[in-house]
């Protein structure tokens, strides 16, 4: 339930309201704590979002959105490199899905 109200006030431009929510249930549920880092994105937080989402596919193998978001987190922190390995891995892990794809 948390992560459904959080999804809608990330798409409402309400990021600042994601973390209070999120924090308590983060570290247990590798979907909330995605989720936060994605908040933590928007609001510019990259370092917080990057080692969150570190943490995230070792908590959930095979997990293409948070590949993808580290390989944005990365960019903004001015890593292409490493950011490109983590493209890539969303692709592998799911080819069909072209916003895998790395932003132009």
């Amino acid at each position: 339930m948390a992560i459904d109200l959080a999804v809608a006030l990330l798409k409402n431009g309400e990021a600042s309201a994601v973390p209070p929510l999120l924090e308590p249930v983060a570290e247990d549920n590798p979907l909330a704590s995605y989720t936060l880092a994605v908040a933590e994105t928007q609001l510019g937080r990259f370092d917080n979002a990057r080692a969150r989402l570190e943490r995230t596919p070792a908590a959930r193998p095979a997990f293409p959105e948070a590949e993808y978001q580290l390989g944005v987190v990365l960019t903004h922190l001015g890593d292409p490199e490493s950011a490109a390995r983590h493209f890539r891995a969303a692709q592998r892990l799911r080819p069909d899905l072209p916003q895998f794809r790395p932003p132009r």
